[in-house]
């Protein structure tokens, strides 16, 4: 069971075995001398959690990537994984199995929506000022390492710009053809393989559009007639065709996680 992992705790041999080689196996994306072997998104998308609890951890989601990168460096290296294994084995430990999945989302949701979402960072610590807390989910959510305030990374901040900032290192960590175009000074350019990563961390093939599921395809050309009616991406350039600006993510971004500001999260604190 899940808490089997917090049962071994952060240091637990075993675990660290378990999930560094997991790691090993989803490293796909061939490193330069000296490059980080901590995991790009493309990576950490295929990783699965080790045994049957696949099923109750679901990786693929915003707040739980943005939880999971505890140094906002855009990848997600060995600690980070160690660390939140631990914590989330502690924090579902006397549930049932049923409730996992859902609350460890929710915990994570929650910590972004302190973080980014609630008056843009500052709102407060939801744990710590809920009156139906118990001391223990008070004493877990204060061993989560606040992320140092480092001026030279924008990520660590608060807000929406920050998570817009994360976003970015995420891209940037991830794709190999970020570029910029000589006709569009100052303009990244995100390749399609990368905006596939996004619209599977950000389940757009969940939403509904106007005729059914929106598939990939659907929402490439979504972002890019988008861009073309800011004049960022002649339509008509081959060389964009599989494309999008950086704005146009960090605007999809923004739009996507205002609207988390809406979701009704509840977090078990009994």
């Amino acid at each position: 069971p899940l808490s089997d992992i917090g049962s071994m705790g952060a240091g637990s041999s075993r675990l660290r075995k378990i999930l560094t080689e997991e790691m090993d196996r989803v490293r796909t994306v061939e490193r330069k001398p000296g490059e980080s072997p901590a995991l790009k998104l493309t990576e950490i998308l295929n990783f699965t959690a080790p045994g049957d609890l696949e099923q109750y951890v679901e990786l693929n989601h915003p707040a739980v990537l943005w939880v999971l990168d505890a140094d906002k460096d855009g990848m997600f290296g060995e600690e980070d994984i160690h660390s939140f294994a631990w914590m989330m084995g502690e924090y579902t430990k006397d549930w049932p199995q049923y409730q996992w999945r859902n609350q460890i989302k929710g915990f994570c949701y929650m910590q972004l929506y302190d973080r980014v979402l609630s008056n843009d960072g500052a709102g407060g610590d939801s744990v710590q000022n809920a009156r139906n807390a118990p001391q223990w989910l008070k004493d877990l959510e204060a061993t989560r390492p606040p992320v140092p305030d480092d001026p030279k990374n924008p990520a660590a901040g608060t807000g929406m710009p920050a998570f817009q900032a994360w976003m970015e290192k995420v891209i940037e960590e991830n794709s190999p053809r970020t570029f910029d175009h000589d006709d569009f000074p100052g303009t990244v350019y995100v390749e399609r393989d990368t905006m596939h990563d996004l619209y599977c961390m950000f389940q757009v093939n969940k939403c509904w559009g106007t005729f059914g599921e929106r598939n990939f395809q659907d929402f490439l050309t979504w972002l890019q007639n988008d861009a073309e009616v800011k004049g960022l991406l002649p339509l008509d350039d081959d060389e964009l065709d599989d494309f999008v600006p950086m704005e146009t993510v960090r605007d999809m971004v923004e739009d996507i996680m205002r609207g988390y500001r809406c979701v009704n999260v509840h977090v078990n604190t009994e």
